[in-house]
C-alpha cells in the first residue's frame, strides 16, 4: 500500500480507515493465533476476518459495531473477548464459526442480525447482559450443542426460527418486558429438551 495513501492505513499487515477507528480487513494468510484490537478501532468492516483459517481468540472489548460476515467462517476462532461498548452485531457476524465455545457481552444492543450466530456446531453459551432491541431471524439457529441463552435485561423483540435446530437447549432465559415473541421461535420437527421458556 502506498505510504501517501489518505484513504487507509495499513498496520502489520491489517488495512484500517484513516483515522484508525474501523478495521477494515485483517490479513487473510496471517498464521498469529491470537489478536487484540487496537483501542482506538470502534468498527469491525463487513467480511474484515471473513475465512480466516489460523485465529483463536481476538480481543474486541472496545468495539462498538460488528459488520455483516465480519467473522463468518473462521475455522480455528474459539473465544472472543466484547466489551460493554458493543451496541451492533450485523447478520451473519460468527456465521459457521464452527470451533467458538461462547460469547458474551455487558453491551446494550440495538440488534443482533440474522443468522448472526447460527451453524456454529459447538458454542454451547451466549450472554447478553444488556438490554437488546431486536433479535434477528433464525439468529442462534442450528447450533445443536447450544446448552444456555441468558439475558440479562430486557429484550424488544424475539423472531421467526430464532431457535430452530437447538435440540440440546436446557436454559433459555427471557427478561420481562419482551414487546414481540414470534410463534415459530423454535419452529422444527426436532424434539426439544427444553419445554417453556422461562420469564425472569
Amino acid at each position: 500500500m502506498a505510504e501517501d495513501n489518505a484513504i487507509f492505513e495499513s498496520v502489520d499487515g491489517s488495512i484500517y480507515n484513516y483515522l484508525r477507528n474501523r478495521i477494515i480487513k485483517y490479513p487473510q494468510g496471517k498464521t498469529d493465533e491470537d489478536f487484540i484490537l487496537p483501542s482506538g478501532v470502534m468498527y469491525v468492516n463487513n467480511y474484515a476476518f471473513y475465512e480466516n483459517q489460523y485465529l483463536k481468540s481476538i480481543d474486541i472489548s472496545n468495539v462498538y459495531s460488528i459488520g455483516r460476515y465480519a467473522f463468518s467462517e473462521c475455522a480455528s476462532l474459539q473465544y472472543i473477548k466484547a466489551g460493554n461498548l458493543l451496541n451492533f452485531i450485523d447478520a451473519y457476524a460468527f456465521y459457521k464459526c464452527k470451533y467458538l465455545d461462547s460469547f458474551s457481552t455487558g453491551g446494550e444492543l440495538f440488534s443482533i442480525g440474522n443468522f448472526a450466530f447460527s451453524e456454529c456446531p459447538n458454542l454451547r453459551e451466549l450472554v447478553f447482559e444488556g438490554k437488546i432491541g431486536e433479535i434477528g431471524w433464525s439468529a442462534f439457529k442450528n447450533n445443536n450443542k447450544l446448552q444456555s441463552v441468558v439475558f440479562g435485561s430486557t429484550v424488544d423483540k424475539l423472531s421467526t426460527n430464532l431457535l430452530e435446530g437447538c435440540i440440546n437447549l436446557r436454559f433459555f432465559a427471557v427478561p420481562n418486558g419482551v414487546k414481540t415473541i414470534n410463534k415459530y421461535l423454535a419452529y422444527s420437527k426436532e424434539k426439544y429438551k427444553w419445554k417453556k421458556l422461562l420469564l425472569l
